[in-house]
């Protein structure tokens, strides 16, 4: 098996992710919703999913260990890891977050005084989603998207197709918000190509770690997880959650291709990223 992985590197994480994640981490969040005793509504929310979420995470800790050792798995989990000079990055990067959650409430009709003032009486709230989706979500996917599969691509292929590729991995990997319906569906998947856009951006631009794309995952998912309790609490409208959040899925589509057309001559170029070799001098996969 180690010997098989080795030679398909890329088909062996795709393999490992799917198969942790829906095959051993789906049944286990099942069971978490059917057996677990009572708790908080946002550690229920998160605790049930971390069998699913790391299933890309644990799949690129496989994949390391098989290709370069115990040596290599700690040089992956080094990249998390922030520099100084990544903290004011991670500050810009909030503020564009949640200013543009905070621009589709308003567009969405939402922003009114009561609305605001329940937001900021929440800020606990936020701010433990926030702590959540780095933790649970954030690293778990990043670890083996940006982590394993992206530098594994562009070791053969350029930036966009490399980019590309991780795109619509990502996004089958979310394989039941698929089945919401074929307009919901669509403006997921372009919403999650803008998005790996950004993401390979941001990788690349600072020295192919990974804590500020964890920074920029959790940003992008806390909004959502953050609405949808707090309208629950206060007894709102839950369409005003879905339609802010289509609105911002709009926002990441236009975000991400309007960067690839103004730098589209970075994309096309291929260059092997620093971080990675090849596991056995092959990539065929």
């Amino acid at each position: 098996m180690t010997r098989w992985l080795r030679k398909h590197p890329i088909t062996g994480f795709l393999l490992l992710t799917f198969v942790a994640s829906y095959l051993i981490g789906t049944p286990l969040l099942m069971a978490y919703l059917a057996w677990a005793p009572a708790q908080p509504p946002i550690l229920r929310t998160y605790l049930s999913r971390v069998f699913v979420v790391y299933g890309p995470g644990c799949a690129s800790l496989l994949m390391t260990f098989a290709c370069h050792g115990r040596g290599g798995v700690v040089l992956l989990l080094k990249r998390l890891i922030p520099r100084v000079s990544d903290l004011p990055w991670a500050l810009l990067i909030l503020a564009a977050g949640f200013g543009s959650a905070a621009l589709a409430l308003k567009s969405s009709g939402a922003f009114t005084a009561q609305f605001a003032e329940a937001i900021g009486a929440a800020g606990g709230l936020l701010a433990g989603h926030f702590a959540l989706q780095i933790l649970v979500i954030a690293v778990g996917e990043e670890l083996g998207w940006r982590g394993w599969l992206l530098p594994r691509l562009l070791e053969r292929v350029s930036r966009l197709r490399a980019t590309l590729i991780v795109a619509a991995a990502w996004g089958f990997w979310h394989g039941p918000l698929l089945f919401s319906g074929m307009s919901a569906a669509a403006l997921f998947l372009g919403s999650t190509l803008g998005l790996s856009f950004l993401f390979t951006w941001i990788w690349s631009h600072r020295g192919e770690r990974l804590f500020l794309v964890v920074v920029t995952h959790a940003t992008v998912n806390t909004p959502l997880f953050f609405w949808e309790q707090l309208a629950t609490q206060q007894g709102w409208d839950p369409g005003v959650a879905s339609s802010a959040w289509r609105v911002l899925e709009w926002m990441y589509v236009l975000a991400g291709c309007g960067l690839v057309a103004f730098t589209r001559l970075w994309w096309l170029q291929r260059v092997p990223p620093d971080m990675s070799a090849p596991c056995d001098g092959s990539m065929t996969n």
